[in-house]
């Protein structure tokens, strides 16, 4: 009955209080035990002993005195300081953890820190507050390639515990990994930390879904073009790809998440952008003649050359130039596929927002939600890493969909076809 449920909501309630009470109660004590064992109340300098124990690796996470643009006494902190010196870049910028990161570029055949910003015209001091919620600073580079944002001191701890196992992780699958690949770390002159990373959407959707696999509080408003999970379920979404790349999607996201679940990082999600086109058959019986056709095994061919949309062109910007096919970039960039409805779908996706760890922060917060009895986002994580594939399997990459999806591939007929003519009213209306 209802008075049951609202007697059970009250209780979960009550006990999260109280264990939030108790755990606050803990944390004060293990504070004062551990500034005890550091010497810290003896007045003797900290020790820097990891940050994270079980997360793959000691930090060399240190922090100094150093005199820069915050003003005397302002702090720094030292990031990969025992796995090789930090670098000098442009306009006094600092170049951290380059021994590590510099192996991802290579395998991604990516420029350096320096050239990303020069060669994009970009000012770290023109960075806009993103919309999400950390308020983080972020980036779009001209070219599309890259996103450069800001980093919390608590993203910076995360990474530096598990920078090895990361970039061993993501150069080892530099084919198919879904993670957001971490190209630099750069350190600017009034101390703020930023992270150069791969944009997942080099082509702009009407609408960009945020997916975790949790589905409370997990639904955005009404005319937002940012989505998340309950909206995806709500309005039916799936992603159209051939049933071999969804086999070797799934196998990359169960390495990458359990990967994230071994080094105890949560909130994850992955960011999708997708189009959708139907096309008037042809080629067929009483079917007019093709000009652009793109064809399903069983399907039969559907015509592209026609407008069909305000985005329709950026699929053959994606594949083509100058009327010629693009080679393809190193690693999983976006999928395009047909169905045997002959509907074209054209998606990119990648796993981002890697740093968050279950740390006691994310354990209060676990217990204050009820995390014990409900599926809040925030979760311990191996329970975060199933239930994020459990989503993926069932909800964005179903099997049914992809059993009649075959690729969407790009011919020099096909770039200098796509999108060519006007629809019969788009035209009236030009000539109007």
């Amino acid at each position: 009955s209802s008075e049951t449920l609202r007697f059970l909501d009250q209780a979960i309630a009550s006990f999260a209080m109280l264990c939030l009470a108790i755990a606050a109660l803990l944390t004060q004590s293990a504070v004062a035990i551990r500034k005890n064992a550091e010497g810290e109340d003896l007045g003797l300098p900290p020790s820097h002993g990891p940050w994270y124990g079980d997360l793959g690796g000691t930090s060399q996470l240190q922090t100094h005195q150093w005199h820069g643009a915050n003003g005397m006494g302002a702090q720094r902190l030292a990031l990969c300081e025992g796995l090789g010196a930090a670098m000098q870049g442009m306009k006094g910028h600092i170049l951290h953890c380059e021994a590590q990161l510099s192996k991802i570029r290579k395998a991604f055949e990516v420029p350096d820190a320096d050239e990303i910003l020069k060669s994009n015209s970009i000012d770290l001091a023109e960075a806009e507050e993103s919309a999400g919620k950390s308020g983080a600073q972020m980036i779009f580079s001209k070219d599309k390639k890259y996103i450069i944002k800001t980093m919390a001191e608590r993203d910076l701890k995360a990474l530096e515990s598990v920078i090895n196992l990361y970039v061993s992780h993501i150069v080892g699958h530099s084919s198919t990994s879904e993670m957001m690949r971490l190209y630099a770390i750069i350190e600017d002159p009034q101390g703020g930390f930023w992270t150069i990373g791969n944009n997942w959407l080099p082509v702009s959707f009407p609408i960009v879904w945020d997916l975790k696999g949790s589905r409370v509080g997990r639904e955005s408003p009404k005319h937002s073009r940012s989505k998340k999970d309950k909206d995806w379920l709500k309005e039916s979404k799936a992603l159209a790809v051939p049933a071999d790349q969804r086999t070797s999607i799934l196998q990359a996201l169960e390495s990458d998440s359990e990967l994230l679940a071994r080094s105890k990082l949560i909130d994850y999600s992955l960011i999708v952008g997708q189009l959708k086109y139907d096309l008037q058959a042809c080629d067929g019986p009483n079917q007019p003649r093709c000009v652009a056709p793109v064809c399903h095994p069983q399907g039969g061919c559907g015509e592209t050359a026609y407008a069909l949309g305000a985005n329709f062109d950026d699929i053959k910007k994606f594949y083509c130039s100058k009327g010629s096919v693009k080679e393809p970039e190193p690693g999983h960039t976006c999928v395009g596929g047909i169905t045997s409805g002959l509907q074209i779908y054209f998606q990119c996706f990648g796993i981002i927002d890697l740093l968050k760890p279950f740390d006691l922060k994310s354990r209060l917060e676990y217990t204050s939600k009820g995390g014990f009895a409900r599926q809040v986002s925030v979760q311990p994580s191996g329970a975060y890493a199933r239930r994020f594939r459990d989503f993926m399997q069932r909800h964005v990459f179903p099997k049914k969909l992809a059993e009649t999806t075959a690729p969407l591939i790009f011919s020099p007929e096909l770039c200098r076809g796509w999108g060519r003519r006007p629809l019969p009213w788009q035209f009236f209306d030009r000539e109007g």
